[in-house]
């Protein structure tokens, strides 16, 4: 039996599966509204997601799957309260710009 999980984490480490995604542009600029802008006027209409068991959507209501299958994920590293806020804010200008409903998000969206 040790032997077993010894060799599926080996076999883990090596496919990559266990592997931390490297640090996107995300929270580059200091502006999360105006990242959010930039991203949508160049086709990223991703909401941000902070790494962890599951993606985790601040500001955002909803279960986590169905808001990764409707809006896609752009990861990014960090839990510290100051990404989470980020995130939020990030996450809200998304929404408003794609014309959904920031309270109902899995609403139909007007664009």
């Amino acid at each position: 039996m040790k032997t077993s999980i010894i060799a599926l984490a080996v076999v883990l480490l090596m496919s990559g599966a266990c592997a931390t995604a490297p640090r996107p542009e995300a929270m580059s600029d200091p502006d999360p509204a105006r990242e959010a802008q930039l991203a949508f006027n160049h086709g990223d209409e991703r909401l941000m997601a902070l790494n962890g068991v599951h993606p985790a959507f601040p500001g955002v209501p909803g279960d986590w799957l169905d808001l990764q299958r409707r809006f896609g994920v752009r990861p990014t590293e960090g839990t510290t309260s100051g990404s989470e806020t980020y995130a939020a804010a990030y996450n809200r200008k998304m929404l408003e710009l794609k014309g959904c409903n920031i309270e109902r998000p899995l609403d139909p969206c007007k664009s």
